[in-house]
């Protein structure tokens, strides 16, 4: 679990892609990876037959020669394999290099053209059934401008018959990737229903009474939201766990963030934040943060008593946060089921499902979240420190000791089953 944790805790920080302060955070990270690297030595040695225990303590030096690791990092081109033996497999596999190629050259050709691109046509095509009076030309949206005027005559588009195949919605439109997901407007609040609400009805008055909001139309001026669009496109319904700012903050300023849990977002009726889509308050219940504890070893939240609520604005919250509930000190089990649904309909067939008991307020903070890594960093705490020598003579003994039992009669088939899969499938054991 330690090694487990120390991994979570390092990998943000080799991820995030924006780094504002590059020595603080190379220090962090290096510290990071010390730490991953003893956790690791104290659970097992054998996990150091892997060259990439030895290159991880070359990060921090490529981070600061070519910047964030998500730039130069390989891992994500391994998604397409499956794409490219895919055309490789459904070929004659006589060439199969010309083969992937000329699939995926087909592919984008087809897409360009779909997506209204332009081709050069020959020029004895140059006037056809596609320049008919009438037809509207289509831009690519990839194109600012359309090819050279000079070059006009002999630049085509498909017709329109084939255009209205990727009409929006349509499903070849997808299959292409030319689906276009409309954005999320910024700070755009999605109401509950139509009914208006005086102000004492709401959570928001019972906390803050003597609050003033402008422009309400009458005693029935405010409208409750389901969920709002935070400035940094996350989307936080209403119970959601949130970083904030609880008072007015200079722009990048992080150290004077909070974490707390979205209890109410409201809208006043005819104001100009109602015309806008956009929320009038957001009741926030203030939650504490406290020092990491075992077995997680991430912080802990309770409930703050003073102030137990605070009132902001969309502007205020930074960021959606994962929070979890402690189940190892409450002791929680997988004693529940749950039915497997398969095509919207209930079977027969269950799965464990954890039951929480205790404390149902006892929650951990998991900053292991790779999203928004950036607003989380402070929160983490210092890394514990560890005795480097006493790990490493603790492995060599535990490793002589493990050798010794599988000189035992029928005790090293078993052991070495164990040993060889310490974590899943486990590493390759030197021979």
């Amino acid at each position: 679990m330690e090694a487990w944790v120390a991994l979570g805790r390092l990998m943000p920080l080799v991820w995030q892609p924006v780094i504002p302060r590059v020595e603080e955070h190379l220090v962090d990270l290096d510290l990071a990876i010390h730490y991953f690297l003893d956790c690791t030595a104290k659970w097992t040695p054998w996990w150091f037959n892997k060259p990439k225990f030895h290159i991880v303590l070359h990060l921090t030096e490529h981070i600061r020669k070519f910047g964030p690791a998500i730039l130069f990092a390989t891992e994500q081109f391994e998604s397409f394999n499956a794409m490219i033996r895919s055309k490789s497999v459904h070929s004659n596999r006589h060439a199969p290099s010309r083969d992937i190629a000329m699939a995926f050259a087909q592919g984008n050709w087809i897409r360009h053209l779909m997506s209204a691109g332009f081709v050069r046509a020959p020029q004895a095509l140059s006037q056809g059934a596609g320049d008919r009076p009438g037809r509207q030309e289509r831009h690519s949206p990839s194109l600012s401008l359309p090819p050279s005027p000079t070059l006009a005559g002999t630049w085509r588009q498909i017709g329109d018959a084939p255009l209205s195949l990727i009409t929006p919605g349509s499903i070849v439109r997808m299959y292409l990737g030319v689906d276009e997901t409309p954005p999320r407007v910024l700070g755009m609040a999605a109401l509950v229903g139509s009914q208006r609400l005086m102000y004492m009805q709401t959570q928001t008055g019972m906390f803050f009474p003597q609050a003033r909001f402008e422009g309400a139309e009458g005693p029935h001026g405010f409208r409750a939201c389901k969920a709002v669009t935070l400035m940094n496109g996350d989307l936080s319904a209403l119970g959601a766990w949130v970083i904030y700012h609880p008072t007015t903050h200079p722009p990048g300023d992080r150290q004077g963030t909070e974490v707390g849990r979205v209890q109410e977002i409201l809208r006043v009726s005819g104001s100009d934040d109602d015309r806008h889509l956009r929320p009038s308050a957001i009741l926030i219940e203030s939650w504490a943060v406290g020092p990491p504890m075992p077995p997680y070893y991430m912080p802990t939240l309770s409930p703050c008593l003073h102030p137990r609520h605070r009132l902001v604005t969309v502007q205020a919250l930074v960021c959606t946060v994962n929070i979890q509930h402690n189940c190892a000190r409450n002791e929680c089990q997988s004693s529940g089921t749950r039915v497997v649904i398969q095509e919207r309909e209930r079977t027969a067939h269950t799965v464990p499902q954890v039951e929480h008991h205790g404390d149902l307020r006892d929650y951990v903070f998991n900053v292991c979240q790779m999203r928004d890594a950036i607003h989380i960093a402070h929160f983490r705490g210092p890394w514990p420190s560890l005795n480097r020598e006493d790990i490493i003579h603790a492995g060599a003994a535990m490793e002589v000791a493990a050798r010794t039992a599988t000189r035992a009669p029928g005790a090293r088939s078993t052991h070495m089953a164990q040993r060889a899969r310490p974590m899943g499938a486990g590493p390759t054991l030197l021979r």
